[in-house]
């Protein structure tokens, strides 16, 4: 798994954070990796643009859902 290593946090952050994982009976790495997931879960312009490159790297389709509907209600 990756390590990750973050510089430049100040201190009230680090201490912020170091009083949860102690009132949470955590560690320090548990609480900043349920942060570090919060804050993935709602970044809504990181998720959209995962789900761009997503599209992006599709075929498009050219065919019309209609057609597509007509052929699958057909094979039944």
């Amino acid at each position: 798994m990756p390590e990750l290593s973050i510089e430049g946090l100040d201190d009230s952050t680090l201490r912020t954070i170091a009083f949860q994982a102690e009132v949470q009976n955590r560690s320090v790495n548990e609480v900043v990796i349920g942060l570090i997931r919060l804050g993935l879960l709602h970044d809504v312009e990181g998720r959209v643009a995962v789900a761009d490159r997503i599209r992006s790297r599709s075929k498009p389709s050219s065919e019309d859902s209609t057609d597509i509907i007509r052929r699958m209600r057909d094979a039944v």
